[in-house]
């Protein structure tokens, strides 16, 4: 049995938000509870309706970039990328966000 798995901005604001680690999000109302299909930190790994997590400290904007044209509709990262127009969850520790963040799309699948 093939799961679809989904996560949506909402859910991660929220569930950030109360582990404390949500600084700031930027998001359209109507993208708001977007259910995004696929998840990626990888800018190679990325396709149509992903939310990309911008990790590591030689991440580059340009991996960015590079998500956001293969079909990243959303971003989560540590530092702001004041040069990216799309919508963004900023958290203080992104080692812990990106693994609470796995955690709640793996979550929904099952």
């Amino acid at each position: 049995m093939n799961v679809e798995t989904k996560i949506s901005i909402h859910q991660i604001v929220d569930e950030l938000e109360q582990a404390g680690l949500l600084a700031d999000f930027r998001c359209p109302r109507e993208l708001y509870d977007h259910e995004f299909t696929y998840l990626s930190y990888n800018s190679a790994d990325v396709q149509e309706n992903t939310f990309f997590i911008c990790k590591g400290v030689t991440f580059k904007e340009q991996y960015l970039q590079d998500a956001l044209n293969k079909g990243a509709g959303a971003y989560l990262a540590q530092s702001l990328y004041e040069n990216v127009d799309a919508p963004f969850v900023q958290v203080t520790d992104i080692r812990k966000a990106m693994s609470l963040v796995a955690m709640i799309f793996l979550q929904f699948s099952m």
